[in-house]
């Protein structure tokens, strides 16, 4: 989920922070935010950039281009609606199919007992 976009008059994007940002596990960030959601997991970086949304830009990034925050475009009810899907896009388990198994024939017998 986007929260901050940076983007030119052109419309070209110059940075975004993002699930990159905000669920890393690593300690470096490069994203618009300057390190501030990094790491934080999305409902604290939503809740912090809605509070406090241009303060969470450098500005060093606002000297680039024009700062769009999606999070503040949204309804509350709307922005419910998009952390449920979210969570429920990274949670979701994901079907095996034996096509994604080529190569792997010696598999086939033991998953169709399963």
């Amino acid at each position: 989920m986007t929260l901050i976009e940076i983007r030119k008059a052109d419309g070209t994007l110059i940075g975004r922070c993002d699930a990159r940002c905000h669920d890393a596990v690593t300690p470096e960030c490069e994203c618009c935010c300057g390190g501030r959601n990094h790491g934080k997991g999305l409902e604290r970086a939503v809740t912090q950039t809605r509070e406090s949304a241009l303060a969470l830009i450098p500005e060093q990034w606002k000297a680039l281009g024009e700062a769009k925050i999606p999070v503040l475009q949204l309804s509350e009810l709307e922005l419910q609606k998009k952390i449920a899907h979210e969570r429920y896009r990274r949670h979701r388990p994901v079907p095996i199919r034996l096509s994604d198994l080529r190569g792997a024939e010696y598999m086939r017998p033991l998953i169709l007992i399963l």
